[in-house]
């Protein structure tokens, strides 16, 4: 019975280092906490550029009403910008995750082309529903990023 609670230890713990899970002595669990915060900060950057456009596109309607938003806050001008500084972010994530993984995560790069495309847009002070391609082409950079970058790291695995 002494033997058998042993070999039931000695069991997970080889399944966790299998998985680098629980050894903290080679670092593998901070690797892993910085690769999915890198990577969720790029889709929640994205995610949040999808809303700054929507809110951007509402500003008139909702100054008339009184609804306070963060564009009718920060204003015409600045909410653009934040839309700009959300795309960089998801960029710069994309960096960090390939650094910490495989160049095969710059994949997920992928996200520039769409992401080019609704800023073009929303850089031209287009208003209404000229905003609405946006929504879609930012829709897609958030969806070639995520799909960019698991491709990437699960080829580096197959490498």
């Amino acid at each position: 019975s002494t033997e058998r609670k042993s070999d039931s230890r000695r069991r997970s713990s080889s399944e966790r280092s299998a998985f680098n899970f629980g050894d903290n002595d080679n670092g593998a669990l901070p690797l892993l906490g910085a690769l999915a915060a890198g990577a969720a900060i790029g889709i929640g950057a994205l995610a949040c550029a999808l809303l700054v456009v929507n809110n951007l596109r509402d500003i008139p309607s909702d100054r008339e009403v009184g609804k306070r938003t963060l564009a009718t806050r920060l204003g015409d001008r600045a909410t653009r910008g934040f839309y700009a500084a959300l795309l960089v972010v998801a960029v710069v994530s994309v960096v960090v995750v390939a650094w910490l993984t495989s160049w095969w995560a710059l994949l997920g790069l992928a996200l520039v082309a769409p992401a080019v495309a609704g800023w073009r847009v929303v850089g031209s002070g287009a208003l209404g529903r000229e905003l609405i391609p946006t929504l879609r082409s930012t829709g897609i950079a958030e969806l070639l990023m995520g799909a960019g970058m698991l491709a990437g790291v699960a080829l580096s695995q197959l490498a």
